[in-house]
């Protein structure tokens, strides 16, 4: 004990001492902002305007506007938090900031993103997402408008504290009320029930699986061939799971506390391992008890979570290529095949690895595009710097985020419809005047108006004058209006 008490004693001087004889210190010159925030600004404004060009003319719903407007913002908002470690590393490696934030302690990347790069999309008091994000910085300053959007979720995380504490004390005190009666009182039930899980066809991760089965009871003996490799009512460690992941075996059937055939308690096999001491759980153990206080701790946590950030949004969305530099983009046609994006906007589908070649004036550069990518550009288009090329969706199957819809398409002008491919009529509007185009193609509107016209007589001979059969009387002029 002695011992211990001197090594702890030691590691506190070792964290004091460190500190002091670092002296990080933080000024404004410190916060350094990135250089490359201005134009993607500008990048994404002007996206927003074409967006908001579809929606006045109705190709695009209000809802689907404001989908597309977050993940827009949200996806530049996280290429500005990797360009700004990028430039803390190249910058200065050794900036009070950047050795705070990534120190592991109390501060974070997320943080130090709202001082110098943007802070990005804000929650409403209802708790919505506002299409209008925070543009600038703390290090910038906030604008009139930027400061009373960004007040939104500081309140609503003050309000939150007093409020939705004593909902989740609340939520502690019932759980625990519900299952304070389940105790471990015997060994084993004799159930011969138990759960299948497997490793196999790669549905289930290995870390996953390995999490699931340490600590488990087996149901059934487990063989390999004709040999037994575990037996039931074993406990299941590392080492057994490790040989389970080599060999492959057949699906493992575990004991859980759903399989158990008590009804007002719970045995020691159906329960498992205890996280105190890492064996069997102990007779008389207030399960339910810890059980109830496990899932009502987290809550006490979660009714704060909009006070740290002020409300920021942090939704997932695909990972983006850019273009390394200003050039045209070449790549094989024959490996990516058309498709189109969720928001329905064509794109290529890469079934397998692409490399993508963009040529500049004296330089080439190779972009690595993965499986299962969507390249949003054409082949030999010119793209500029820094332009979103692809979508990296690894491992998200294509149809998951697809889903057929039916758009109207309205036109802003007057005339005559032409399209250039064949196209034949839609066999379910058997009395509409609607088509069906075999392939994507061009549509053209010859434009045209109505032309006023009026209608002059004109004579050419006087009052009195003598004429012969047949002869020319007089002429008819139109005369326009343009």
């Amino acid at each position: 004990m002695t011992y211990t008490s001197h090594i702890l004693d030691q590691v506190k001087t070792l964290g004091f001492q460190q500190p002091t004889a670092t002296s990080i210190s933080l000024g404004i010159d410190d916060l350094s902002t990135i250089p490359s925030k201005g134009w993607l600004v500008q990048d994404v404004e002007q996206q927003s305007l074409i967006l908001e060009k579809h929606h006045h003319y109705r190709n695009v719903h209000a809802v689907e506007k404001l989908r597309q407007s977050i993940e827009i913002w949200y996806a530049t908002s996280e290429y500005l938090r990797q360009e700004m470690n990028l430039n803390f590393r190249i910058t200065g490696p050794f900036n009070p900031v950047h050795i705070i934030s990534f120190s592991g302690a109390r501060g974070n990347a997320s943080q130090v993103h709202q001082l110098v790069g943007m802070r990005g999309l804000m929650s409403d008091p209802q708790g919505q997402m506002i299409d209008l994000p925070i543009q600038s910085n703390l290090r910038e300053g906030l604008s009139l408008t930027e400061y009373i959007i960004s007040c939104y979720g500081a309140r609503k995380g003050v309000v939150d504290t007093a409020v939705r504490t004593s909902d989740a004390g609340y939520l502690t005190r019932r759980l625990v009320e519900v299952v304070q009666h389940i105790v471990v009182r015997r060994t084993d039930c004799g159930t011969a029930r138990g759960i299948s899980v497997s490793p196999r066809n790669g549905i289930m991760p290995e870390r996953i699986f390995s999490q699931t089965l340490i600590g488990r009871v087996l149901a059934d003996d487990i063989y390999m061939g004709s040999r037994c490799i575990a037996t039931r009512n074993q406990a299941i460690g590392i080492g057994l799971v490790n040989r389970f992941i080599t060999f492959r075996a057949q699906p493992i059937s575990i004991r859980t506390p759903f399989t158990c055939r008590s009804t007002s308690w719970i045995c020691r096999l159906c329960y498992g391992r205890s996280p105190t001491h890492g064996d069997l759980v102990e007779l008389g153990e207030a399960v339910g008890i810890i059980a109830g206080q496990s899932i009502g701790e987290p809550g006490t946590q979660l009714t704060l979570r909009t006070f740290h950030t002020g409300g920021v949004f942090t939704g997932g969305t695909a990972e983006h290529v850019r273009a390394p530099s200003n050039g045209k983009i070449k790549f094989n046609e024959d490996l990516v095949h058309p498709t189109r994006t969720r928001h329905g906007h064509p794109a290529f589908l890469c079934s397998i690895d692409l490399y993508v070649t963009i040529e500049s004036e004296d330089i080439l550069h190779n972009v690595n595009i993965p499986p299962k990518s969507l390249l949003l550009v054409q082949n030999d288009q010119y793209v500029e710097s820094e332009q979103v090329i692809a979508e990296i969706r690894a491992g998200i199957s294509t149809l998951n985020f697809k889903e057929k819809v039916r758009k109207h398409i309205y036109s802003d002008s007057d005339g005559e419809m032409h399209w250039s491919t064949d196209v034949y009529h839609a066999p379910e509007f058997t009395y509409g005047n609607v088509h069906l185009l075999p392939k994507t193609s061009h549509l053209w509107i010859l434009l045209g108006g109505p032309c006023r016209s009026s209608l002059v007589y004109l004579s050419i001979h006087k009052d009195q004058d003598q004429m012969n059969a047949h002869s020319l009387s007089g002429k008819r002029r139109y005369t326009s209006n343009l």
